[in-house]
């Protein structure tokens, strides 16, 4: 039956459930196809009579199914359809400039790493040329004392847990782990060359932990953020790795600091080494103890 076909009744329809043809007035079965606009929300039937269109654009609708977007002849004229397509174009654009300014980005980033490589290989093309490098296997005097003195970028590790393994290799694993914790920690992002443990193994004590990094800027990173290990889940003692005349003066340092403790009754926490001088707490100031003191018998830090 005929049913007028108004904006009311086609919101009204629409809160029924119910569909209507602008067109012929008719009721559209739930089960059918039909021809909905997409700007003004009308219903036609599927049909060449009810939507103007020849069969061959009915086809094309059927296959596009609900993936269409279509618009009656009427918003048509009236350019609802252009407004549709502007707006659309709004709010593309913000996505399009932001996906343009990232391309930007990423091309400029892109030309400095060629102009930094492009440096890179200019300056090593001046250089003059090297000396042939020893047979596999063996290695020059000369360049065996410049190995022995390359500067290594160690750092000292103590009170890191000793692993329960047995397995060397799973022993050393895990130092490198907990190490690597360590420095994401202190939110330094470094590579981990090497990482070792010094003496024998005990079982009643951990030994020194001692890790290389690949460059000095990153071992002064490391050194500069130990404050943040008040935070940790372990206690650790971290400092620089000590060169063989440095770790002979801090061990006599210690013997001294022990003495000190027990000559004099002298808490733990108020002696202390920092930077391979002796320093004392008086008054809740910390003074660094002479040479000329430490090894004085007769020297009373009271």
């Amino acid at each position: 039956m005929p049913h007028s076909t108004t904006l009311q009744s086609v919101t009204d329809a629409a809160k029924s459930g119910q569909r209507f043809c602008k067109t012929c007035e008719m009721d559209i079965p739930a089960h059918e196809l039909d021809f909905d606009c997409f700007s003004c929300g009308v219903s036609f039937h599927l049909t060449t009579n009810c939507t103007k269109l020849n069969e061959t654009a009915i086809n094309g609708v059927k296959a596009l199914g609900n993936n269409a977007l279509l618009l009656c002849n009427e918003c048509v004229a009236t350019k609802q359809r252009d407004r549709l397509i502007e707006t659309a174009a709004k709010i593309q654009q913000p996505k399009e400039d932001k996906q343009m300014k990232a391309l930007q980005t990423e091309v400029s980033e892109i030309k400095k790493s060629i102009y930094e490589l492009n440096e890179s290989f200019a300056k090593k093309a001046a250089a003059p040329p090297q000396p042939p490098l020893p047979p596999t296997g063996t290695t020059s005097a000369t360049a065996q004392h410049k190995m022995d003195h390359i500067p290594r970028e160690g750092i000292r590790v103590r009170g890191l847990p000793e692993s329960t393994s047995k397995d060397p290799r799973e022993m050393n694993i895990q130092d490198m782990n907990e190490i690597k914790k360590m420095t994401d920690f202190l939110s330094v992002n470094c590579e981990i060359n090497e990482v070792k443990r010094i003496g024998p193994y005990q079982a009643d004590r951990n030994r020194t932990v001692v890790f290389t990094v690949t460059s000095k800027y990153h071992k002064r990173l490391i050194l500069l953020s130990l404050s943040k290990l008040k935070e940790y889940d372990k206690v650790l003692f971290v400092s620089k790795e000590l060169n063989s005349e440095e770790a002979k003066l801090e061990r006599a340092l210690l013997r001294k600091r022990k003495e000190l403790i027990e000559d004099h009754e002298l808490a733990r926490k108020d002696i202390r080494i920092r930077d391979l001088k002796l320093s004392i707490r008086k008054n809740g100031e910390w003074n660094a103890i002479s040479d000329s003191d430490i090894f004085n018998p007769e020297y009373d830090p009271k």
